[in-house]
């Protein structure tokens, strides 16, 4: 395939082992004929990252922020800066959501963080949406 997008491309530094940094990820992409990708990272931001690696290719490299508790779970200042600086994707919490919790990690693969929330987060509970 030609000319896609790849909204959901993982790259290093992360808390979890990557195989590549966001420059090695875009020219591979590039070179498969990519027209752009989207950086994302379970423990923050890749805005910043992307903007630089934006540069240095001929694709387009956009960021976008996940709301983990890394960045304060759903923090709206935490989206505000993504918006401000160009993200394009605004992701809701992953390892970090109530119904992760239950499975504790992921079966394929540990972060490096050594510490893990007591309580998930939650988007919506009985009465509609949490506070």
């Amino acid at each position: 395939m030609k000319n896609v997008y790849d909204i959901h491309i993982h790259a290093s530094p992360s808390i979890f082992e990557r195989w590549g940094d966001a420059r090695q990820t875009a020219a591979a992409c590039q070179k498969a004929g990519y027209a752009g990708i989207v950086l994302k990272a379970h423990h923050g931001s890749t805005v910043e990252i992307a903007n630089i690696v934006n540069q240095q290719y001929d694709m387009d490299v956009f960021g976008g922020v996940v709301l983990n508790y890394f960045v304060g779970g759903l923090n709206p200042y935490a989206v505000d800066a993504c918006c401000a600086l160009g993200g394009k994707i605004v992701w809701l919490p992953t390892i970090h959501a109530d119904a992760h919790k239950p499975l504790g990690r992921f079966d394929f693969q540990e972060p490096s963080t050594t510490k893990f929330p007591d309580k998930g987060i939650r988007i919506l509970s009985k009465k509609g949406l949490t506070d």
